[in-house]
């Protein structure tokens, strides 16, 4: 009988919560506002079916048929910085459309993501460097190849430290914040995504990478590992898009590139 005396538990505790998480995602909604870019990134990069597993799984993915060639081996410290000295000037004078590097080192990056130059943080929108005309190279994170870019409102970044503190790294260049993620590279003409040749990389520090990349029949192809040095990329032409991690797909190593050589079609 004492069943019937039991007091019903109140449920003004669940409505409040959802009060509150009501009014925090307002909130967030409100805050997230995009940074000025001068192009729309946010729409997906490549619209597939298939996951990086599910690739790997396609039959559709092919070692590379030739190999990387060192141009210089052990890139590392200020070694090979040339490119991270010119003036902004002197990058928009001399880029043409035929080819140029992506050097994460353009002050007019700091326009579209301006916390590259205040932080070394690289959030959404990524990377993003003129390369004569109205053609764009975006370097922003991915899940993978077979994947999209990662979303704007994400947590996820890399860094970029000379932007920020040239005394500390004289030579910018991309750092992963973990080794497991991956980095993806593509270009865009009008506001559209088009192919482009990717023909030399420099892995930098001790952390070797694979790199994979989508060609034009829509095959994908990669190289398992490239150590650090300054590679030319014989066979990567009229590709679509470009996805980087570390080899060893560790969380621990931490990998780092610069100098992307890139002609857009």
């Amino acid at each position: 009988m004492s069943n019937q005396h039991t007091k019903k538990r109140p449920r003004t505790t669940h409505v409040a919560w959802g009060v509150v998480v009501l009014i925090s995602t307002l909130l967030v909604g409100c805050t997230h506002q995009a940074p000025l870019h001068p192009v729309r990134i946010d729409e997906p990069m490549q619209q597939v079916e298939e996951a990086y597993v599910k690739l790997l799984e396609s039959g559709n993915v092919l070692p590379a048929q030739k190999s990387p060639v060192a141009i210089a081996p052990k890139i590392g410290g200020d070694a090979g910085t040339t490119l991270n000295r010119v003036t902004s000037a002197e990058l928009h004078s001399s880029a043409t459309d035929s080819d140029t590097y992506l050097h994460f080192s353009d002050p007019d990056s700091c326009i579209w993501n301006p916390y590259i130059c205040s932080s070394s943080f690289v959030a959404w929108p990524g990377y993003i460097q003129n390369l004569g005309g109205s053609t764009w190279g975006y370097v922003w994170m991915s899940h993978g190849p077979g994947g999209n870019l990662i979303p704007h409102g994400t947590t996820k970044h890399y860094h970029i430290v000379g932007m920020f503190d040239p005394s500390v790294e004289p030579n910018p260049k991309h750092s992963a914040m973990f080794g497991n993620e991956w980095l993806a590279v593509v270009m865009k003409r009008d506001g559209a995504l088009t192919n482009f040749d990717l023909t030399e990389i420099k892995v930098k520090e001790h952390v070797p990478i694979q790199l994979w990349f989508k060609d034009h029949a829509n095959r994908w192809w990669y190289w398992r590992s490239i150590a650090q040095g300054w590679w030319a990329l014989p066979g990567a032409l009229n590709i679509q898009e470009v996805h980087i991690t570390s080899a060893s797909r560790r969380s621990a190593d931490r990998y780092s590139v610069d100098d992307i050589k890139v002609a857009p079609h």
